[in-house]
């Protein structure tokens, strides 16, 4: 996400529903109803969910409580790679120092972009902003690949 969130979101059902990488999380309570009732599982309560951003999780930035999780030290990182059904901003927003600093590869879907014939251009907005060039990714046709414009840390080949 692009900052530290918590909320509280009802778990997936899976009796029908068949792809938890579907799931959404802030947008439940915007959904219609046959949705979420077949999305959800409504026979248990809500769950707390904790949002951290990339750059908490990594620890490129400060982050009380995140060394509780137990996660080694980060020297680098090469690919960053998204599908967050459309919250692609969201993730770079809170992955900014990460990108800043280790200069990675991002491989997002962006159905926003090709589904809107290449007028929803907020991602490719976002990632002009940290000096990155993106195109379309080459058998992925919902997919786009970013690197640095200047070369600078991990390329493609």
């Amino acid at each position: 996400g692009a900052a530290r969130a918590s909320f509280e979101a009802r778990p997936p059902q899976f009796r029908f529903f068949s792809s938890p990488g579907g799931v959404k999380l802030h947008q439940q309570q915007d959904m219609k109803p046959e949705e979420v009732m077949q999305m959800y599982d409504w026979d248990v309560a809500p769950e707390r969910v904790t949002v951290l951003t990339m750059d908490e999780l990594l620890g490129v930035i400060p982050s009380a409580g995140v060394e509780l999780l137990g996660l080694p030290p980060i020297d680098g990182v090469r690919l960053i790679k998204i599908d967050v059904e459309g919250m692609e901003k969201e993730v770079i927003a809170g992955a900014r120092s990460v990108v800043q600093m280790f200069k990675p590869i991002i491989w997002s879907e962006n159905v926003a972009y090709f589904s809107s014939k290449g007028q929803d251009v907020s991602f490719l907005q976002l990632m002009d902003e940290l000096e990155y060039n993106c195109a379309g990714a080459q058998n992925a046709p919902n997919d786009i690949i970013c690197t640095d414009r200047h070369g600078r840390g991990h390329q493609i080949s």
